[in-house]
């Protein structure tokens, strides 16, 4: 949910949900005002451009820094497959496929595209009695792209793109590697809670409360083309789409076996 993109060194901060980037990121052709839900499992892609800004007269705002645009292939009217798969450790495994074809020759055709990415954390925790929290900074993605092409006739095409994605995490965990008189008063109000001393190699997160954060993702948009008869046969484009975006995160807040301070997932 913090990732950027800056062009030219130029970018918002990431951890602030409530800044637009200066980086316009359009992907096939819609805009996407948040750049950490942006770059998800997109499939096959056609091509990528990188346009320095400012780009405000074509793009309008929030492309202060330049515009990344980024298309993905229609669904094409002769079939072909492709697939993926990888595994790395953590118990780390990830696999997609997309698959297109026609539905009714030269008429309709589709591409669907599914990617499934799995990972174990590899930050081990120390945690309270009865708790039952995982390894922080693992991943569980899923995510399907899927598109339905109409053609018309050869001047009037429509193409629809449908996606969902969600991303869960127990995620970007504090680890003590120096302590000192805070460490020293939390441990006399509650014992044993923090690491007092802590070794500055020290790799182990103590937690009463998992971190977590959970992002999902959805979307439907259709892009027509018109050849038209005028203007020597100039092609009008027009496009709509609908998103929706949502965050659900929380956890230990003050990362201690204390139950201090900490934010509830709604």
């Amino acid at each position: 949910r913090t990732t950027i993109a800056p062009i030219r060194g130029v970018a918002n901060v990431a951890d602030n949900p409530g800044l637009e980037d200066a980086v316009g990121l359009y992907i096939d052709g819609v805009y996407r005002p948040r750049n950490g839900v942006s770059f998800n499992d997109l499939g096959e892609l056609n091509d990528i451009e990188i346009l320095k800004g400012p780009q405000g007269t074509l793009f309008g705002k929030n492309t202060i820094a330049g515009v990344i645009q980024i298309t993905t292939k229609r669904p094409s009217f002769t079939f072909g497959a492709q697939a993926e798969a990888s595994v790395q450790n953590y118990n780390g495994y990830g696999g997609s496929i997309s698959v297109t074809g026609p539905i009714v020759p030269d008429k309709v055709a589709i591409r669907l595209y599914v990617a499934d990415r799995q990972r174990d954390g590899y930050v081990p925790v120390v945690q309270s009695g009865g708790a039952h929290i995982p390894d922080q900074n693992d991943e569980h993605v899923f995510t399907t792209r899927d598109q339905i092409l109409f053609q018309f006739n050869d001047d009037l095409d429509l193409n629809i793109i449908g996606d969902y994605s969600q991303r869960r995490y127990h995620f970007c965990i504090a680890v003590d590697f120096q302590n000192g008189t805070p460490a020293t008063i939390q441990n006399l109000v509650f014992p044993g809670t923090v690491p007092n001393p802590v070794s500055p190699n020290n790799r182990t997160a103590y937690l009463n409360r998992s971190l977590q954060d959970l992002i999902t993702e959805k979307g439907i948009s259709g892009e027509a083309h018109w050849k038209t008869p005028w203007f020597g046969g100039a092609t009008l484009t027009t496009i709509t789409s609908y998103r929706d975006s949502k965050e659900n995160v929380g956890g230990d807040t003050d990362t201690t076996l204390a139950d201090i301070l900490y934010s509830e997932p709604a």
